[in-house]
């Protein structure tokens, strides 16, 4: 009689965090097809709870945000030892460096590595310098790759254009999807008296919140009732550390209420009349697709990954990136706008989730590259 071996699956991110909020189904469905998982990830409070579901946990020393060249070549190394130990049919990778550096340690075995640019990071907008050298290292590490996904067809477009991947193994899925049978409500419902307006995400620069602070200061003066709710972590470097404190001295005024980040946002979205995202880059941003599920209209930039979600004047409205005006504009727009073309905003949202975002759709993409 024959041994049945299952065959084994590692997946890696920065975060046990970003693994457990992302792609907890994903995860789900591997093990129900009787994979054998391992998750290497940085060790936060999550990684009990992918632990307790049946996967293997590998704790990674990553820092995300460091340049340092001794950090990254221990994170070569340990991605070989692991590597070498477990010896994977498949590799899924998430965010830059479980990409990037995770497909120079696999050259010396026979993994199929799938990977998915789930967004350009930080370095790609702030840093010039970095930009090409970041692309170089996508350029290189790809060509070890088995499938690339993109979460956005301006990323598909522009790394297939300039050949940092090849058409022929790169493909876009949208996001990390929305399982509408658990998640999200198909019924609109109407807005508060006094509109509440709801940012969900990291308290950073990239994601708009210096324009996004200053106009919830010029709107308050204007619409005293008008509502502004921000949800989230904060970061812990020198510019982040600003917003902090902007944050929280607008919170202490009244002129926002500031929440900690939570598991639970469905509660959050449920309460809001319209969400605000004002970032200067996304990949496919799941606060987005989460209030989407929920039929809310939306205030974004008009960048990459945003605008794959809202589109002007159907189910939200666009802003331009870095323009305190244009955002301003946006919401008073909304504010300003009759409650049934409000309603049909939440409907077209949510039947654009369903349409496209569908969590099962997403899925099957990626079990049908291992099949």
């Amino acid at each position: 009689m024959m041994n049945y071996k299952k065959k084994k699956i590692i997946l890696s991110s920065n975060s046990s965090w970003n693994l457990y909020n992302f792609r907890i189904n994903l995860i789900k469905k591997f093990l129900y097809e009787d994979y054998e998982v391992y998750v290497v990830a940085k060790e936060d409070k999550y990684s009990s709870k992918l632990k307790n579901i049946g996967c293997y946990f590998i704790p990674l020393f990553i820092e995300d945000r460091s340049f340092s060249i001794t950090n990254n070549l221990y994170l070569i190394y340990q991605y070989f030892k692991i590597f070498y130990r477990i010896k994977p049919q498949y590799y899924f990778g998430f965010t830059i460096k479980p990409n990037i550096i995770a497909n120079f340690s696999a050259i010396f075995f026979n993994i199929k590595i799938i990977n998915t640019v789930t967004g350009l990071g930080s370095s790609f907008t702030n840093y010039k310098i970095f930009k090409f050298f970041i692309l170089f290292l996508y350029f290189i590490s790809f060509i070890k790759s088995y499938k690339i996904f993109f979460q956005n067809n301006f990323d598909y477009i522009f790394f297939t254009k300039y050949f940092i991947s090849k058409k022929n193994k790169s493909s876009i899925v949208n996001g990390s999807g929305i399982n509408l049978k658990s998640f999200g409500n198909n019924k609109f419902k109407y807005p508060n008296k006094n509109l509440k307006f709801l940012y969900i995400g990291r308290m950073l620069k990239e994601k708009g919140l210096f324009e996004l602070l200053e106009v919830c200061n010029i709107i308050k003066k204007k619409y005293p009732d008008i509502q502004f709710k921000f949800v989230g972590s904060f970061e812990k470097n020198s510019v982040n550390l600003l917003i902090k404190e902007k944050i929280l001295n607008l919170s202490r005024q009244k002129t926002i209420e500031y929440n900690e980040f939570t598991d639970d946002i469905s509660l959050f979205i449920e309460e809001a009349d319209c969400i605000i995202l004002p970032s200067y880059r996304e990949g496919m941003p799941k606060a987005l697709l989460e209030s989407a599920s929920f039929s809310k209209p939306l205030i974004a930039t008009d960048v990459p990954g945003c605008n794959e979600i809202v589109f002007d004047n159907y189910n939200g409205f666009l802003c331009k990136p870095k323009n305190i005006n244009s955002l301003k504009v946006s919401i008073e727009k909304f504010i300003n706008l009759d409650i049934n073309k409000k309603k049909l905003f939440g409907i077209n949202s949510y039947n654009l989730v369903r349409e496209k975002f569908d969590e099962k759709i997403v899925i099957s993409k990626y079990l049908n590259v291992i099949k």
